[in-house]
């Protein structure tokens, strides 16, 4: 006599395998970002407390708490099984925006360090900043276009599932952003 457990489980809990997947592997990023949050706080706080304000500090304590808040409102919307359609037709491009501000503020820091590697040269600043120019230019309008399209989740949850190639942007603008810096820098020294 087998019984089959799916059976009992409500409609909320009973998903399918990939999205039963993508639940844990969202319950574990959450957990390592709040460890990471909780790690860092005494250091945050002590470097908030110095006089200077540099760019590169004011970006991190952005990150350090914009990070964290946008995480638990989409974790609080993600395992909301109250969330109706209409609620979500108004939520769901808040993750993909903040992402988008994310990897921008991440990818600005990643200009900067690779400008003061090199000496502050001026070309490497204007090749990396017309690549994170171009990366900004490629998130808004993806973000902005129909690739942007919405299929909703079949059971459980009635957040969108949306398609967004911004973050394989990321990836490879690093690649070239890196590579631009090396070569540029090969031929000044050279």
């Amino acid at each position: 006599m087998s019984v089959d457990i799916s059976a009992l489980l409500p409609p909320y809990l009973n998903l399918p395998p990939h999205l039963s997947a993508h639940k844990y592997f969202f319950v574990c990023t959450l957990t390592v970002a709040a460890w990471d949050t909780l790690v860092l706080s005494p250091r945050s706080w002590r470097l908030m407390k110095t006089k200077e304000w540099p760019v590169l500090k004011i970006v991190f304590q952005v990150l350090r708490y914009l990070m964290p808040i946008e995480f638990t409102i989409v974790a609080v919307a993600f395992f909301d099984t109250k969330f109706t359609r209409e609620m979500c037709n108004k939520f769901y491009l808040f993750e993909p925006i903040c992402t988008m501000i994310l990897i921008a503020l991440c990818s600005s820091v990643h200009v900067i360090r690779i400008h003061a590697i090199y000496d502050k040269s001026r070309p490497i600043l204007a090749g990396l900043a017309a690549l994170l120019l171009v990366q900004v230019s490629l998130s808004v309008c993806l973000l902005m276009s129909p690739l942007l399209s919405v299929s909703f989740s079949p059971v459980g949850s009635s957040l969108p599932i949306a398609r967004r190639p911004i973050r394989f942007f990321l990836g490879v603008r690093d690649s070239i952003a890196t590579h631009y810096a090396r070569s540029l820098a090969r031929r000044l020294t050279a």
